[in-house]
């Protein structure tokens, strides 16, 4: 259990004061947002159901934890921490419409204070970061402008809402005005007391961007199987010096590799794919832990099927695509011809 969720398994079950909450949200970022929670005055029944829910979402059951929530939320339908769980729940299991439309009743409850709708505000913004990011084939870039708006309402509403700054800062630098989201880091440093969002908020500083990846392909290797054959290409990053160490180190807290990388290749900041020019796309790796380990990436063809062979589509041409799995940042490699397959 991380240090966060520990402080939400902490406080959730001490409502009678108002506190501070920091979680993680699942994705593309990486993210992380601050609330001042309430005062419950609820029944012992909304009690029982609330604190249920919390013990669900803090063991990952977040389907169960969502179905808790929503009860409770039916007994006391004004209550902000309740509904703010819920559009997190939803979050967590990437139900960003269900979650958009929570945050618009969190906004808009009469009983929120200042404190409250600024966080609302940034969930709403870290909502729609999250959906924008979604698709790894492609970005939406108009939800990520809005997710800046909702940013910058926050802040406009309780400047002290300073994870506002870092996820604003992300936001910025995905759109590619990195001097304004450094900016945005640089303020959330000011004033953190995350050590661990922090630490990452430097690393960004550090290396904000990611080189374009130059490639050559080294050899194809043809391998022959009883019912058919495939192919072994070796990709090399020609520029693999440009890239900082840096880039390479494990990091924690990191959003998931995308597509269905196995959990034991999830510690490293960059994600990177092999891409042909027709599917199936690759797994990503994000194990790649230096970058002298861009001088050899290798992928096998699909299995290509003899008796088949002359309509089964086949891949001309590969890339690499490399994604920042802090700031959702991807470049992509102009693409190579693959040698005729035979």
């Amino acid at each position: 259990m991380s240090a966060n969720e520990r402080l939400i398994s902490r406080d959730c079950m001490n409502r009678k004061k108002a506190r501070l909450l920091v979680f993680r949200l699942p994705t593309v970022s990486m993210i992380l947002l601050l609330i001042a929670g309430p005062v419950f005055t609820g029944s012992s029944n909304f009690d029982s159901l609330f604190e249920s829910a919390g013990a669900k979402y803090k063991q990952g059951s977040y389907e169960e934890a969502l179905k808790l929530y929503k009860k409770a939320g039916g007994m006391n339908k004004s209550s902000f921490e309740c509904l703010w769980y819920i559009a997190l729940t939803q979050n967590k299991l990437g139900q960003y419409k269900e979650s958009l439309k929570v945050c618009d009743k969190l906004i808009k409850l009469k009983n929120a204070n200042a404190a409250q709708q600024a966080t609302a505000w940034n969930l709403r913004g870290r909502t729609l970061f999250d959906a924008a990011m979604d698709d790894p084939r492609r970005t939406n870039e108009k939800a990520i402008r809005e997710s800046i708006s909702a940013f910058r309402e926050s802040l406009k509403i309780s400047p002290s809402q300073n994870l506002a700054h870092y996820n604003m800062g992300i936001a910025l630098i995905r759109m590619n005005q990195v001097d304004e989201g450094l900016q945005e880091l640089q303020t959330y440093l000011k004033k953190t007391e995350e050590p661990d969002i922090a630490e990452q908020a430097r690393v960004i500083i550090q290396n904000p961007k990611i080189p374009i990846p130059v490639i050559e392909l080294v050899k194809s290797v043809k391998m022959d199987y009883p019912d058919g054959f495939r192919y072994n290409h070796i990709v090399k990053v020609i520029n693999w010096q440009s890239f900082p160490a840096e880039l390479f180190r494990p990091s924690k807290n990191l959003p998931p590799c995308t597509m269905g990388a196995s959990a034991a290749a999830m510690g490293t900041r960059l994600e990177i794919t092999i891409m042909g020019d027709i599917p199936p796309v690759f797994p990503p790796m994000c194990n790649i832990t230096s970058p002298e380990r861009l001088m050899e990436l290798s992928v096998f063809s699909q299995l290509i099927y003899r008796r088949a062979a002359s309509i089964v589509e086949k891949p001309k041409t590969v890339c690499v695509r490399i994604k920042d799995r802090l700031t959702g940042n991807i470049v992509s490699s102009d693409p190579v011809a693959l040698p005729k397959y035979q």
